[in-house]
This record gives C-alpha cells, structure tokens and sequence, in this order.
C-alpha cells in the first residue's frame, strides 16, 4: 500500500467531510493551514490511509497540542534594523534568541532597553564563518521549532504557522525537513530554509551562504510555505568581496558539494571565464576527473544550474566544442524549463547570426558599390534585403526605418519577404510599440 500525504487537497477535504467530527470552524481552521503548504513536489508521505488521517485530524479538532517556536538572530551593528524585525515577531515567538557577533553601534543597547523576558542575548567571537555562529544561535533555543530570522527582515504575517506546526506534531517530529520561507528584498524575490523542528538533527555549514544539512547525512525534504520575509537589499563592493573570500574557502572545504560552485558562479558570473568554470565546477559536478557523461554526472539541483551557466558562458564565448555534451547532461531533468530551452535555441540562434553577420558584410560591401540603372527588378527590391539583414544583424530600429520609408511609398516587396514580417519590422521603429502589444 502506497503512503499518502498528511497535506491533503481541499478536493479530499470535501470528500470527506461527512468523516470528519468536527465543528465547522474547526474545518474552515484546516482549509487555512492547508493552504500555508506551497509545494505540490514536497515528498511527505508517512500516512498508511485516509481513515488514519481522518483520525488524526479528529484528534486535531479535539485534543489541539499547543506548540512553541524559538525565533533566532545572529546580529552586528544593526541599530538600525533590529528593532522593527523584532516588533514583527515579539507576540509570535515563545522564545528570542540573539547571539551578538561584535557590534560596536548601539544593537546591544537597543535590545537591552526592550527587556523583555523572552529575549536572551548572546556574544559570540567572529570568526569568518555564518555557519558557526548559527549553530552555537541555534544551540541556545528551548522550543520545539526554530525560525532563523536576519535583523532586517520582518515578517509581515504569520497566518495561522502555530496552528500548522501543532498539525504537524501529531503525525512526527519532521525532523528532516526545512521550510521555506518567501524571501523580499526589493526587486529581489526567493525561498530560503527558514524554519525547522528543533530535535538537533539539523547544523547549518558554509562560512557564507550557510545552509542546512543533516548531522546524519540523511535526505532533507523542503517544503516551501506562504509567508513572506521582508529584507533590505544591502550589498556593497566591500561586503561582496568579503563574501567572496569565504565562498572561495568554503568550496575548499567541500570539495565535492555543487552548492558552493553554484552560489560562486552566480554572485560572479560576469567576472569568471569559461575555463575557471570548468576548472571550479570540476569535483563537484563529476565524480571522476572531468569526463562528461552521464555515468559520471552527480546530477542534483546545484550541479544542474552549474551546468546551466557553464552552458550561458559557452555561448558568451562561442566556444561549442562541449556544448551538446553538457547539454544532454541535464535534457532529462530540465527539457521543459525555460532556461534550458533559451540556452539551446540560443546557441543555435548564435550560429545562425554568425553566418548572417558575414553574409550581411558581403552584401554591404556590394550594395555600396552597386549601380542602379536599367533595373529589370524595383530598387525597392534590394532595399528590403538591406532591412532584413540589418534586422537579422541585430540592427532593428535602422531596419525599422528602412521598412516604414517602404511602407509609406510602395508595397510592391520582393517574394522572399513575407507581408507580415514587413509590417513587424515597420513596428519596430512604430514609437507605440512595447513589449505589452503581444
């Protein structure tokens, strides 16, 4: 028999009612915290059938086991923020855990004033590592779930989170699995692991960009949650550098683990070359050498993406020799996602402008030259090839002009041009034109 999800869909919920004794409150109360859950690939499935799940829900309704969340910082020098972020979660958290990492501004008297009991502030030595100070953070929390917060960020809504984890309690401790959270900083938007059951299971590593791992080795399942975080969007060519350093070290660290190479050739893709990818990216995504075949590929989410941009920087250099090596690599897993399909029509989109380019030189070269007399064709002829080569080349608002100034006079076109194409290219020099008209 096949395990089912302990998250059901509001179709089973429906099916089920008449199953289900509780009040209609109590069902409305689950409608909502099923609806915290935002991933239709998170793998939890522990529930041997619906009639134990209906059990469990009734048990829910009934006999409801209050839980407790301890929300965790590590801080410097943020006088600035750390008081909204706290005013956020003061009445959420049962326990503040602040673990101060040197500030010298007046974080540590901004936190002292509040003087709250639920607060328990913290040193820790810096030492050039997040993680570190994270874990001996997170070692400090008594409740039963964690939630990792940065100074500057605030949750505006915690939508019922407490009523879901006390679901969660009655099925286990979820002890492998992180969720998480939207992620806004300005124009910025992801989902980071924000929150996870405090059994000890979990310890973050990376001296930056620290994530969770299993102290265990085990498989980690994420599930990603509809509350959102808002940040401030800080970077700085000194913190980024300094971000930099540690990134490099932390890839010497795990050699092997694609997550590093990957948060590297993203914070620097501008400033790497394809050969230091391939140098950088090497032990992680392979498991012997650099032989590129699938046996040796160690396919995971990070080296899929390294692969996408290893992909991006070849077409940026026009170095191919790999290409379809490196992109039948991960065809299987990403054939239908956007960057696989834009990396592959852009190669080939490449190739193709590379030989209109040239050809494009040949034909200016004699179209400068050529005379017009006695034509057995219209001028208008050539002319409509001179605007679909510089349209092709790229050129599109000297081609526009071209085809607007043919428009106007004559729509007499030669038979290799289609009437629409005409028109499109008359639009792109059009000033009404934006990308909304399609």
């Amino acid at each position: 028999m096949s395990l089912i999800n302990p998250i059901p869909d509001t179709n089973w919920l429906k099916n089920n009612k008449d199953n289900l004794r509780i009040s209609d409150e109590a069902y409305l109360e689950l409608v909502q915290i099923y609806d915290l859950i935002d991933s239709i690939d998170w793998e939890y499935s522990r529930i041997n059938d619906d009639a134990t799940l209906i059990d469990k829900i009734n048990q829910f309704a009934t006999n409801r086991k209050k839980t407790t969340v301890s929300v965790v910082y590590i801080v410097k020098n943020e006088e600035n923020f750390i008081l909204k972020s706290l005013a956020s979660i003061i009445d959420f958290a049962d326990e503040i855990i602040i673990v101060d990492t040197g500030s010298t501004d007046g974080t540590l008297e901004c936190i002292t004033e509040l003087s709250r009991e639920k607060i328990f502030l913290y040193t820790f030595e810096w030492c050039d590592d997040f993680s570190k100070a994270r874990n001996y953070a997170n070692s400090h929390a008594s409740c039963e779930w964690i939630l990792v917060l940065d100074a500057d960020e605030v949750v505006d809504d915690f939508k019922n989170l407490k009523l879901l984890l006390s679901y969660f309690k009655l099925f286990d401790s979820f002890s492998d699995t992180v969720f998480n959270f939207n992620i806004i900083r300005g124009s910025d938007y992801y989902k980071t692991g924000k929150l996870i059951s405090n059994t000890g299971a979990f310890q973050y590593r990376g001296r930056v960009h620290e994530s969770f791992y299993s102290i265990n080795n085990k498989d980690i399942y994420y599930a990603n949650l509809k509350i959102n975080v808002y940040g401030q969007k800080r970077e700085n060519k000194e913190k980024a550098s300094y971000y930099n350093e540690l990134l490099l070290k932390t890839m010497l660290d795990y050699p092997t683990d694609s997550r590093w190479c990957y948060y590297y050739f993203r914070d620097n893709y501008s400033q790497i070359n394809l050969n230091q990818m391939f140098e950088y990216s090497c032990k992680s995504i392979f498991k012997r050498g650099n032989v590129v075949s699938e046996n040796n590929f160690i396919s995971n989410y990070f080296s899929v993406h390294i692969i996408m941009f290893i992909l991006s920087k070849m077409i940026d250099e026009n170095n191919y020799i790999l290409f379809d090596c490196y992109l039948n690599l991960i065809e299987k897993k990403v054939s239908g996602h956007s960057d696989f399909i834009f990396l592959k029509y852009a190669r080939e989109f490449r190739l193709i402008q590379e030989d209109i380019l040239n050809s494009m030189k040949s034909f200016l070269e004699e179209y400068n030259k050529c005379l017009f007399s006695e034509n057995i064709f219209s001028p208008n002829c050539i002319n409509s090839l001179l605007g679909y080569y510089l349209f092709l080349g790229g050129f599109f608002e000297e081609s526009g002009l071209i085809f607007r100034e043919l428009n106007l006079n004559i729509r007499d076109y030669p038979s290799f041009i289609n009437e629409n194409l005409i028109n499109y290219f008359q639009k792109i020099h059009d000033e009404s034109y934006s990308c909304n008209d399609f």
